[in-house]
């Protein structure tokens, strides 16, 4: 590459901008410059390393070269674009590294008969990402689960967040349905994430534009219950395409299995008129036993609230603490007997958020919008 040739002028001079004490940096090289800098940060913190030319990122990132230049005693965050299992093991050895920020996970493999993989066939030893707490990926959640199996036995990540996408043409995943991926990101997380350590678990769309919801609408949606073998989850937001709709039976669990959440949402992405399985009556006993809980949300069924249910309390409860209920675009009929529910139940309850991205307005998110305004 000219680009390459050309870089090797000032390799004399590199030094004269550079200090060992380095550790926040900000390069922008590739190649034979880019491992030649890194030799010269030996305290470095901060690694990120991006490209759009694939054949570069083929090269090097995949590689890694660079990170057997230096033992990188201090490297705490790595973000790249692309990896091997070969540069996966070479990451888990870095002895400080906590913050690992992926994406381009297209040619990272699917790790067959992963229930029957023993130690020795583990792409990282036991005992490797020993000080790794959070884990940030852009890529399919198919892609992200593969890489979620190269994590060992008894890790520590605390956080793990995805910001998915469908992928291309090049990535087979992109062709599942979204229950599919959606099951296998799951599956993935209970069987790869450790019950003592894992607390926060992120999903994101990146996808902009508003979707529209399909005619034909299957009976099938992602099961959460696998999730629940996580005592110390203090935050699930899931935001699927096809959403995740909870049974009564799981929101009658979810206070024995997550007793310390936090934070609960889920939310599919588009205006779905599919009628929720649980109602008002499941959101109280949900919210009424999860003392720790402050932000909420998920579709449930809001149109049978009246006049009556303002003292359905649970007995032996004191009111919850929620100060934010997301309500999608949850059924709804009278705004004024839901905000007479809301507000008895909720006293500590500031904000109420809802879908309001159809175009034009449906009447749900209409009459959603009078009760967040009475709310405040």
């Amino acid at each position: 590459m000219e680009e390459e040739e050309d870089s090797w002028k000032i390799f004399p001079f590199v030094t004269l901008f550079l200090g060992s004490k380095m550790v926040h940096p900000d390069v922008h090289a590739q190649g034979a410059l880019l491992r030649y800098i890194l030799k010269q940060l030996p305290r470095l913190k901060d690694l990120e390393v991006r490209s759009s030319d694939q054949g570069l990122i083929k090269a090097s990132y995949q590689h890694c070269g660079y990170l057997d230049s230096l033992p990188w005693d201090h490297l705490a965050a790595v973000t790249l674009c692309g990896l091997s299992d070969e540069a996966i093991q070479r990451l888990s050895l870095l002895p400080s590294l906590t913050t690992l920020t992926l994406s381009g996970l297209r040619d990272l493999p699917l790790i067959a008969s992963q229930q029957q993989q023993s130690e020795q066939d583990h792409p990282v030893a036991v005992g490797g990402f020993k000080t790794l707490r959070k884990i940030e990926i852009s890529s399919t959640l198919r892609k992200a689960a593969c890489f979620l199996q190269r994590l060992p036995p008894g890790n520590r990540v605390e956080d793990l967040e995805v910001e998915w996408n469908f992928g291309s043409d090049e990535d087979p995943s992109s062709s599942e349905d979204n229950t599919t991926q959606n099951q296998f990101f799951i599956n993935a997380v209970q069987r790869h994430m450790n019950p003592v350590a894992f607390q926060s678990l992120v999903v994101l769309d990146d996808w902009d534009e508003i979707h529209e919801e399909p005619l034909e609408l299957t009976r099938l949606t992602a099961d959460v219950s696998p999730l629940f073998i996580f005592k110390e989850l203090k935050k699930v937001d899931l935001w699927f395409r096809d959403g995740i709709w909870l049974t009564p039976e799981q929101t009658k669990a979810i206070p024995n299995t997550w007793p310390v959440i936090r934070f609960f949402r889920l939310h599919n992405d588009y205006d779905n008129s599919r009628i929720p399985r649980v109602n008002h009556i499941h959101l109280l006993e949900l919210a009424y036993r999860c003392r720790e809980l402050r932000f909420l949300g998920f579709p449930f069924d809001a149109s049978q609230i009246n006049g009556e249910d303002n003292h359905l309390a649970p007995a032996g409860f004191a009111a919850p603490r929620l100060q934010t209920l997301f309500v999608g675009n949850s059924p709804i009929e009278s705004p004024m007997e839901v905000v007479s529910f809301l507000t008895s139940h909720f006293p500590e309850l500031s904000s109420l958020d809802y879908d309001a991205s159809s175009e034009p307005p449906s009447k749900y998110s209409r009459r959603w919008e009078e009760v967040s305004e009475a709310i405040g």
